[in-house]
């Protein structure tokens, strides 16, 4: 069966697999434009901020952006099944939009909240890729990824909550108001939604913290992705220590490009751990 993966661009999908994938980009707005993400690079966007004292917006995909996606794929038999894999529906509308619109392509659209974002869905789609190569169904698959899901962790460490704030993302973050720019707040997604874990000074102090905070609450063989916004030096910081503290079966340390996760979050570093079971380079 031939199956075509889609995903939202506040989707990360590893370099192994980005080629196979199918994005159906958000728009963003900054300084008097509007365009797609992917349109503009994470370098102009914090320039553009600087220069301009302004902050981005953005807005999910229409359906009408998901069906025209759908019906490329699906036309002249070039696939024959749509897995389409998205960001939280508690942190936006685009899951809803992609609803929307596969209720016109008669089952062949299965639609996934993530329940997170960033490389936590882009592990999920890794997943069906292996499962698929290795002949499992795609019932098998979609059961498969909604076990998965529940045990991806993430946990961001942001400079500080300015872009939190400015974007409106601080719901279920009230423990991070009162200190607002002169800390690092560490954040987990959980249940789809952003929940404060602790507030701290320093980015090494973050890394600690999260470190520790993987020893208590991960109870599986794991891999790791270390991914950053504007923060490489940080990031590799970070591995460093993580792999000095924990054994990782497979580590990565990747970039973040979308413009929908930096226009949130801003500069900041994230932790993705996912059993070890999941092979990223398929």
């Amino acid at each position: 069966m031939k199956v075509a993966v889609v995903v939202d661009s506040a989707v990360e999908v590893p370099p192994h697999v980005s080629s196979r994938v199918f994005k159906v980009p958000i728009y963003v707005e900054l300084g008097g434009e509007r365009f797609k993400d992917g349109e503009r690079t994470l370098e102009w966007l914090f320039e553009t901020i600087k220069s301009k004292n302004v902050f981005p917006k953005t807005s999910q995909p229409t359906p009408l952006d998901f069906e025209r996606m759908y019906r490329y794929l699906l036309m002249d038999e070039k696939f024959e099944q749509v897995v389409s894999i998205h960001l939280s529906s508690n942190l936006s509308g685009t899951y809803q939009s992609a609803v929307m619109a596969s209720k016109k392509f008669e089952g062949k659209i299965h639609i996934v909240d993530s329940e997170n974002a960033g490389f936590a869905p882009g592990i999920l789609v890794c997943r069906v890729f292996q499962l698929l190569e290795e002949g499992y169904s795609l019932d098998d698959v979609l059961k498969d990824l909604e076990e998965l899901k529940r045990k991806v962790k993430t946990i961001i460490v942001l400079k500080n909550v300015e872009f939190l704030i400015r974007g409106g993302r601080l719901t279920g973050l009230k423990a991070l108001v009162g200190s607002v720019l002169r800390i690092s707040p560490v954040i987990l997604v959980k249940e789809g939604v952003l929940e404060a874990l602790k507030n701290v000074r320093g980015m090494k102090k973050a890394f600690e913290f999260i470190i520790n905070w993987v020893k208590r609450n991960v109870d599986y063989d794991f891999s790791v992705i270390v991914a950053h916004i504007e923060s490489r030096e940080n990031a590799r910081m970070f591995m460093e220590r993580l792999l000095e503290s924990l054994s990782p079966k497979e580590s990565y340390l990747l970039d973040v490009e979308s413009l929908t996760l930096a226009s949130h979050l801003g500069p900041g570093v994230g932790l993705f751990v996912y059993p070890s079971c999941v092979r990223l380079e398929v």
